[in-house]
């Protein structure tokens, strides 16, 4: 008896069965929900079935163009299953997939050339050797194979290569894109010419006349020049690249450090006027810079330069204007100065695997330019290399060689 007051009843404390009701009625929320969300990818996932069952790959396309996160699942996936982390692997992989699609003929130099690539840099080509097993076997049935894999990893350029495949008017190519279908071409007439001159040598090896294997002979030196020819202006392409890159690069940095021109640049409270000779020199400056960004100019760089890079170079440009603050002019030129970074690093390793040699230099590095020097021809810079290489068909190696002869 509480108080003496035989009818007061102490109320009970039910504050840790309501938090308990409230955690379980909040652990049968989250499961409905998960449930709920398996479901709808499960439905998702059978509708995608349902399409690639009916072998028509315009709906698959379109399909995953409507659920553009299922098909980057997909692209991620199977990139994980292949190995496959670097941009530019990935954009050389679909670059490769479409070429197949469209060049059915050329599809075992085209599956021949990955696996040695893919062999000379480390990696496992099985997939792709188990790839041209099935194709040599049973072409449409590869040719069905890789029309599946466009479409569930790259639906918008299936769509359009579809269209493409009708007759229907293309979107046109912007220059990169003529650029980098050309460096595509000159890769592909390597390997072409480079299986024609083993297949010379496997011949000449087998030979049983003198006279035979002399034959031969001349037809081996012949072929051997073509690949070298085809070797020169591959290699003079990776090197303007790399020059172009640096000189980008370098336009940037020396912005980036003047301090008085970034000045000038940023902020419209306190800028000096463009009729001052600092605001006219920044601003021009600026503009050359803009102007060296174009998809026209970038075209030099196709390849190494990935689709990722075009878009931050492009986007970071665009950002690019006098008047902005100067932290947000700096974080620009910094985006623009680290793609280039890339896009060197990229072009090194392409030359390191075909065994070229370089036109980045010490020289370079520091700003200087001059890569060469002695009595005869004075200072020798990098630009100099790149004219000598384009008017006499030479490669670097050769140049230098001449230089110091």
């Amino acid at each position: 008896m509480a108080n003496g007051n035989p009818f007061l009843i102490k109320p009970a404390d039910y504050s840790g069965g309501f938090q308990q009701l409230s955690q379980g009625l909040g652990a049968l929320s989250e499961k409905r929900e998960r449930d709920e969300q398996q479901a709808k990818q499960q439905e998702t996932m059978s509708q995608l079935q349902a399409a690639v069952d009916t072998g028509d790959m315009n709906q698959v396309s379109a399909f995953l163009m409507k659920n553009p996160q299922l098909s980057s699942n997909i692209q991620d996936n199977i990139y994980k299953g292949m190995g496959i982390q670097e941009q530019a692997r990935k954009d050389k992989f679909k670059t490769d997939l479409f070429s197949i699609l469209s060049n059915p003929d050329q599809a075992e130099d085209i599956y021949a050339a990955r696996i040695e690539e893919i062999t000379r840099s480390g990696g496992d080509p099985s997939q792709t050797m188990s790839a041209l097993g099935s194709h040599l076997k049973n072409p449409n049935g590869g040719l069905q194979q890789a029309e599946v894999l466009a479409a569930t990893m790259f639906p918008e350029e299936h769509a359009q290569w579809e269209k493409v495949m009708r007759g229907e008017q293309p979107k046109p190519m912007d220059e990169y894109q003529k650029e980098l279908v050309r460096q595509k071409d000159i890769e592909l007439n390597i390997r072409k010419e480079e299986n024609k001159l083993k297949a010379l040598e496997r011949r000449q090896k087998n030979a049983k006349t003198q006279a035979e294997i002399d034959k031969l002979q001349g037809q081996i030196e012949e072929q051997e020049e073509k690949v070298n020819k085809g070797k020169v202006a591959d290699e003079q392409k990776i090197n303007e690249g790399i020059y172009q890159a640096n000189q980008n690069k370098k336009a940037v940095s020396e912005l980036l450090n003047n301090e008085d021109y970034m000045d000038s640049l940023s902020g419209y409270t306190g800028r000096i006027p463009a009729i001052t000779t600092t605001g006219v020199e920044a601003e021009a400056y600026l503009d050359n810079i803009k102007n060296s960004m174009t998809i026209e100019n970038l075209s030099v760089m196709s390849g190494p330069l990935t689709d990722k890079d075009i878009q931050v170079i492009a986007s970071a440009s665009s950002r690019l204007r006098e008047g902005m603050s100067k932290p947000a002019l700096e974080k620009e030129l910094k985006t623009i100065s680290n793609a280039y970074d890339r896009v060197i690093k990229n072009y090194e390793k392409e030359a390191n695997r075909k065994g070229y040699t370089t036109g980045e230099s010490q020289g370079d590095k520091n700003g200087g330019g001059v890569v060469f020097s002695n009595e005869k021809y004075g200072d020798v810079t990098e630009a100099d290399i790149q004219e000598t290489m384009r008017k006499n068909n030479l490669t670097r190696e050769q140049v230098m060689a001449r230089l110091n002869g």
